[in-house]
């Protein structure tokens, strides 16, 4: 039987991990070009779509997905517009 103290360790491990995965998705977000961010966004928008009609009438396997695509498609969106920001100063 896990104690309380694993359990929360375990939790903190997984949310760092996490973290850096984050920050490593985003350097690479930054490293493309507008072209290929649009193009990125153009196809997580296509898998959001066959995620939300695919599963209609069953149930859905993997429920963060549909959250993990709209945030990257922000994320990807974000970058696209602080770079237009950039450019007008």
């Amino acid at each position: 039987m896990a104690t309380n103290i694993q359990c929360r360790s375990f939790a903190v491990i997984c949310r760092l991990e996490y973290i850096r995965k984050l920050e490593h998705y985003m350097d690479d977000i930054k490293t493309l070009s507008t072209e290929k961010l649009f193009a990125t966004a153009k196809e997580k928008r296509e898998a959001l779509r066959a995620f939300r009609f695919g599963g209609a009438g069953s149930r859905t396997r993997n429920v963060r997905e549909g959250r993990n695509l709209r945030r990257e498609i922000a994320q990807i969106l974000t970058e696209v517009q602080s770079r237009k920001t950039a450019e007008k100063k």
